[in-house]
């Protein structure tokens, strides 16, 4: 029960951060420039490992487009974007913070709205050991595969899969799956 009042908090935050984006302030205004410039996503994730460590997450993530972006065939747009999170992570009883921030390679068709995003991002967490599962050291790797459709002009849901692990610089390296939906603001 406690997961899904979790949840319930991500979501409102997901809703009602876009609406802060245009209150009227200077240093919205600003934020307002960069957003109508590059635009973007700014959203939550929520996920689980579902092999026996069974750590979950809840992250909030802001990707931002670049001015890198290809079309192949004239169909489909190949873009670099750069994305940031930061947030929880748990296994039973223990807490610590986990955050990122690397390139993302977005494919997405013209005429449609959904899109396909591989990432690679160096990580940091704040503890390494959760009980007996030691994941080997506070500097980790994430590499993630992620599908999202845009079901309005806004927003839209993903499904995310992030591979974490210290990319062999520890003895203990047992890695972590994770597998989260989320909700992100277009912007």
């Amino acid at each position: 029960m406690r997961h899904l009042s979790d949840l319930k908090l991500v979501l409102l935050l997901v809703l009602l951060l876009p609406l802060s984006l245009h209150a009227d302030t200077p240093d919205s205004s600003k934020l307002c420039v960069l957003a109508d410039r590059y635009g973007g996503m700014l959203g939550a994730r929520i996920g689980s490992e579902l092999g026996s460590k069974h750590f979950r997450n809840f992250e909030v993530f802001l990707s931002v487009e670049t001015p890198h972006q290809w079309t192949m065939k004239d169909s489909w747009i190949w873009r670099l974007d750069v994305e940031t999170s930061v947030g929880l992570l748990k296994r039973r009883g223990s807490h610590g913070i986990m955050a990122n921030m690397g390139p993302v390679l977005v494919f997405e068709p013209l005429d449609a709205r959904w899109g396909l995003r591989l990432g690679f991002a160096p990580t940091l967490i704040t503890r390494d050991e959760f009980g007996p599962v030691d994941l080997g050291g506070n500097i980790q790797f994430s590499s993630s595969v992620s599908a999202y459709w845009q079901f309005n002009e806004k927003y839209c849901i993903l499904y995310r899969y992030q591979h974490t692990s210290n990319g062999g610089l520890r003895p203990s390296n047992p890695g972590m799956d994770l597998h989260s939906l989320g909700l992100a603001y277009r912007f």
